[in-house]
């Protein structure tokens, strides 16, 4: 964890760690594999298999197109959503920010989504591509894809819910 998530999470009450870990641990973790096999499954309902690579928009859905795509959409949604909630709970007072500097991020939630999904595509795009070529994925079938999906949505999403409402957790400023 760095330093600034650090502050955060030690600057955090008892009742809002458990907060946080309740619905940012485990309910991401189920939420993501849940939500992630879903979608893959109403994108493969016309497949018989899901090849390893294509033409994104022309070809169907394919495993490494899928992937990088998932590395962007997820984060972006996940820090929408979680942005959401964590503001709500704050303004009902059901969370008490910890007393840290704001993030060094938008204030606005979309803004704030399309940065976070952006740098985790970044950073993230090139090595699992190069661990999903390196693994020889051939074809799979659309169950295999979806037990992949399930696993792969838990746990990329797994270190970023969390650390998504963890830099949340600030009194409401103007935009930034």
């Amino acid at each position: 964890m760095n330093l600034a998530l650090q502050a955060r999470w030690d600057g955090l009450a008892p009742h809002s760690r458990r907060w946080v870990v309740v619905q940012f641990v485990l309910g991401a973790l189920l939420i993501n594999a849940i939500l992630n096999a879903t979608i893959a499954w109403v994108f493969t309902l016309d497949q018989g298999q899901v090849s390893y690579v294509g033409i994104p928009l022309i070809d169907k859905t394919t495993l490494l197109v899928d992937s990088l795509g998932t590395l962007f959409i997820l984060a972006f949604l996940t820090t929408l959503i979680v942005t959401t909630i964590v503001r709500k709970e704050l303004e009902h007072g059901e969370l008490v920010a910890p007393a840290v500097a704001p993030a060094r991020l938008p204030h606005r939630a979309v803004k704030r989504a399309a940065l976070v999904g952006a740098v985790c595509f970044a950073v993230l795009a090139i090595p699992v591509t190069l661990v999903s070529l390196a693994a020889g994925s051939p074809d799979m079938t659309i169950e295999q894809f979806l037990v992949y999906k399930a696993i792969f949505g838990a746990l990329y999403g797994l270190p970023i819910t969390p650390a998504v409402a963890l830099l949340a957790m600030e009194p409401a400023t103007s935009d930034r």
